[in-house]
């Protein structure tokens, strides 16, 4: 097993020469753990769960582009003075700042208008780019980083619209040799992204705005809740992952984690290429779980949404019921309720309200 794994890894290095050399190594720790965890035993499980690996190569730098390309897409821009319908439209000059903080490992948030993006990097730094109408103060109280968006001035007489193109960009750069002990805190109107970070526990509140996770490693838990934003997950792993999301698509693709619990209401959740334990109920959403090992007990139910499983690695013992919808078991129709006994510690529980069950 361990030489079909090197074998594999040693192929991949080869594939990512887009990456810079922390990213490289990161993606291969990565990848070796989740292979070795996964109890691979030959080529075709593994490529059967992650292509080949080029496959694999190009799917990873493709993530890595998307954040790139997002972070440059969130930069700022000020607005000019204008009038809409007799009121005063103020403009909101921007000014940047680069502050160098003592350091810290702690990470707590406050961010009203604002996205923010924590990735590592040779030391500590922190970009801003904000408005003289909501400025952002940043300050470390032991070893704590604190980052809160102050209100905007009160104008007594005069009613002042803020007029805005684009929100205030805050950029946080902790050592890439650091493990970081907490982050924490809430956002709204604006996105969360997080890129080549390790920590040990993360509890978010994020609302109108999206949340992005490329190569986040916690060693104890994650919390999200999520409102009116979509969550992606790429190459992620923890011990027990929280999420909580309304109005919110969920994609968690080519991750590992010991107990995977999410909730959903009115959004879609895709599940790929992941390694976990599963416990998961959705309203109002199709879910859609792919090329993915699910062990030990794993729980899935929709109320008004179609179940897509496909490619499920091991044999479990499944237990599955639907109303109002049929189950589709290697494209064969078999009614509303079945249920199979496979000699395996691992089970499957799906329950589907007003949708179909179909497994490939």
């Amino acid at each position: 097993m361990a030489q079909i794994i090197d074998d594999y890894i040693k192929i991949l290095a080869r594939k990512l020469l887009d990456l810079s050399p922390e990213q490289r190594q990161a993606v291969l720790a990565f990848y070796r753990d989740f292979l070795i965890n996964g109890d691979f035993q030959t080529k075709e499980e593994i490529e059967k769960e992650l292509g080949q690996p080029i496959d694999l190569a190009r799917d990873v730098c493709s993530d890595y582009q998307e954040i790139a390309k997002v972070t440059h897409l969130t930069s700022p821009k000020p607005a000019s003075d204008n009038y809409v319908r007799g009121f005063h439209v103020e403009k909101n000059p921007s000014r940047k700042r680069t502050i160098i903080p003592d350091k810290f490992i702690n990470i707590k948030v406050t961010l009203s208008n604002a996205d923010l993006y924590i990735h590592s990097g040779n030391s500590f730094k922190i970009l801003i780019t904000d408005y003289n109408s909501r400025p952002i103060e940043v300050k470390t109280e032991g070893q704590t980083l604190i980052v809160d968006e102050q209100q905007p001035p009160k104008n007594k007489g005069l009613i002042v619209i803020n007029w805005r193109t684009a929100t205030s960009h805050v950029e946080i750069i902790v050592p890439s040799s650091l493990v970081l002990t907490t982050i924490s805190g809430y956002s709204t109107n604006g996105n969360v992204i997080l890129q080549d970070i390790n920590l040990q526990t993360m509890t978010l509140q994020q609302d109108n705005g999206d949340t992005l996770f490329n190569n986040v490693t916690l060693a104890n838990d994650l919390t999200l809740n999520s409102k009116n934003g979509d969550v992606r997950m790429t190459q992620a792993k923890a011990a027990i992952i929280s999420l909580k999301s309304r109005n919110s698509d969920i994609s968690v693709k080519r991750s590992a984690c010991g107990q995977f619990i999410l909730q959903t209401l009115n959004g879609n959740s895709n599940i790929a290429q992941c390694n976990l334990t599963l416990k998961l109920n959705s309203k109002n959403g199709d879910v859609r779980i792919s090329r993915s090992q699910l062990t030990n007990d794993n729980i899935v139910s929709s109320t008004a949404g179609d179940l897509y499983l496909k490619q499920l690695a091991h044999d479990m013992s499944y237990h599955l019921t639907s109303k109002h919808g049929t189950i589709i078991y290697h494209k064969s129709s078999i009614g509303n309720k079945f249920s199979s006994t496979i000699a395996s510690n691992d089970t499957l529980q799906l329950a589907s309200t007003d949708g179909d069950i179909i497994i490939y």
